[in-house]
Formats: C-alpha cells, structure tokens, sequence
C-alpha cells in the first residue's frame, strides 16, 4: 500500500472515530422556529471529507438529540449528523430541513433519501454527507 493511501485510510478512520466518539447534545428550537440540527464540520479546501456510500430511505422525523432523525418502516428510529450548513425550522407545523443555501429539501412526515452510513458499530447515529432528497410517492394509474 502506498504511503498517500495508508495516509487517506488513516483520515478515514480518525474522521469516523470524531463522529462515533461524541455524544450528540440536546438540541433546542427557538422562539423563530429555528430548530438546531447536529451537523458535520466545515469541510477544508484542501482535505474535503470522505463520505461512506450507502443510502437510508425512511421517514424524516423530529429526534431530541440532532434535530431531524429518520424512522425505518419498523419504527426504529436513528440521530442524523447532518451535513455542514443545514438547519431546520417550523414550516406550517412540520418540521423542514434546510440546505445551507436555503432550499427546503423534506419535511416532517416526508419519505427521503439520505447518503452516507453508520459509523463503525453504532447503528443509532447515521453521519449524512450524501445529501438528502424526498422520495416522490409513485403517480396514481
């Protein structure tokens, strides 16, 4: 193995140990209807991050520890770190979550898809830095 690959496996690793080794804090909304969502880091210029490659399909839902958190057709429901720069705010009752250019990407309720993976063993906190889209229910026939 190369040292540049020996090198990105290292910053793989410690990059998943950061997300798994820090509990998610209590999150809040405020009196906006802004609603604090747990999120990665900046990404720097020079090292971006790398992303796992799998994708979650399941019901946005509101979570007491990262804000937004998605529910499996079983119920189970995990925390989300959501990628840097996304928020949440009140929209009419439901919950939206917000890219960091201001476009409402899903709602509360709404089935979406979400990229990136669990973290080593930890199967209660997905780390999302794929993106999120809604999942269009299929048209009527």
């Amino acid at each position: 193995m190369t040292a540049a690959r020996l090198w990105l496996a290292a910053l793989v690793a410690v990059s998943i140990a950061a997300c798994t080794a820090t509990p998610l804090p209590s999150l809040s909304v405020s009196e906006s209807g802004h609603v604090e969502l747990q999120t990665l880091p900046p990404e720097s210029v020079q090292t971006p991050a790398a992303c796992m490659a799998a994708l979650m399909t399941a019901t946005l839902v509101r979570h007491p520890r990262s804000g937004a958190g998605l529910a499996d057709t079983d119920g189970h429901v995990v925390a989300v770190i959501w990628p840097f720069g996304y928020f949440a705010r009140d929209d009419g009752g439901r919950l939206a979550v917000i890219d960091g250019s201001g476009t409402v990407l899903a709602h509360e309720g709404d089935l979406v898809s979400v990229g990136g993976g669990f973290a080593g063993d930890d199967e209660s906190t997905w780390t999302g830095c794929g993106g999120i889209a809604a999942v269009l229910p299929p048209a009527p026939s």
